[in-house]
C-alpha cells in the first residue's frame, strides 16, 4: 500500500452487500499488516503485526453476514492456508530477520478468535471445519510458523514455510484437529 512514517503499510477493507436467496447481505473484511524496519540498512530486521477480521453471522437469521471471499488468499490469514478469511478475527506479530542480502526468516505466532459465535469456522471451498457448531467457545487455536525466504535470482524466489496450527481444547472437542504443515513454493516474477 505504501508508507506511513518509518511503516510500511498495506490495509483493506472490503464491503458486501447485495441479496442472495432472498436475504440482505451486510457482510465485510478488514485486512491490515504494518511492518518497521529497526534501522535504516536495506537489509535489517523487520517486526511487523498483522490484524484481520472478516465478518460472520448466525446461519438462519434474516440477513447474511458472513463475509464471503469469493477467491480467497486463505495463505494470508493461516500458513497451512486451510482456514478462510470469514467468520475470523487473527492477530499476529511477526519478526523478519535477514541472514544474508537475498535470504531471510521470518516468524509469526498467529492467534485466532470465531467474529461470531453463532457461525462456523470455515476451510478450504468455503466448507464448514469440522463440527466448529458445536461450541460456544470464540478462541479458535494458534498458529506459530517459520518462512525461509531466498531470492535465488532478479526473477525467482524460492521460500519454505512451515506451521502448526494447534486448536484449544474447546475446538478439540468439537472435532478440530491439530495441523502440521510443510509448503514449498516456486515464485517466478517476469
Amino acid at each position: 500500500w505504501g508508507k506511513l512514517g518509518p511503516a510500511r503499510i498495506d490495509y483493506s477493507f472490503i464491503l458486501q452487500t447485495g441479496n442472495f436467496q432472498n436475504k440482505p447481505i451486510h457482510a465485510s473484511t478488514l485486512q491490515t499488516r504494518t511492518a518497521v524496519s529497526l534501522s535504516s540498512k536495506k537489509a535489517s530486521p523487520e517486526i511487523s503485526l498483522q490484524f484481520d477480521y472478516a465478518s460472520g453471522g448466525p446461519r438462519n437469521g434474516s440477513s447474511s453476514g458472513t463475509y464471503n471471499p469469493i477467491y480467497p488468499g486463505n495463505e494470508y490469514v493461516s500458513i497451512n492456508a486451510f482456514m478462510v478469511p470469514a467468520n475470523l478475527v487473527d492477530v499476529s506479530p511477526g519478526v523478519l530477520l535477514p541472514i544474508t542480502h537475498k535470504l531471510g526468516l521470518e516468524l509469526i505466532h498467529r492467534w485466532y478468535w470465531r467474529y461470531s459465535v453463532q457461525d462456523a469456522v470455515y476451510g478450504r471451498d468455503f466448507a464448514t471445519i469440522g463440527a466448529s457448531l458445536n461450541t460456544s467457545a470464540r478462541f479458535v487455536g494458534t498458529q506459530p510458523s517459520a518462512d525461509i525466504r531466498w531470492d535465488a535470482t532478479p526473477n525467482l524466489e524460492v521460500r519454505l514455510s512451515g506451521g502448526r496450527f494447534q486448536p484449544t481444547s474447546a475446538f478439540q472437542a468439537a472435532g478440530l484437529k491439530a495441523v502440521n504443515n510443510l509448503n514449498l513454493f516456486l515464485t517466478f516474477m517476469y
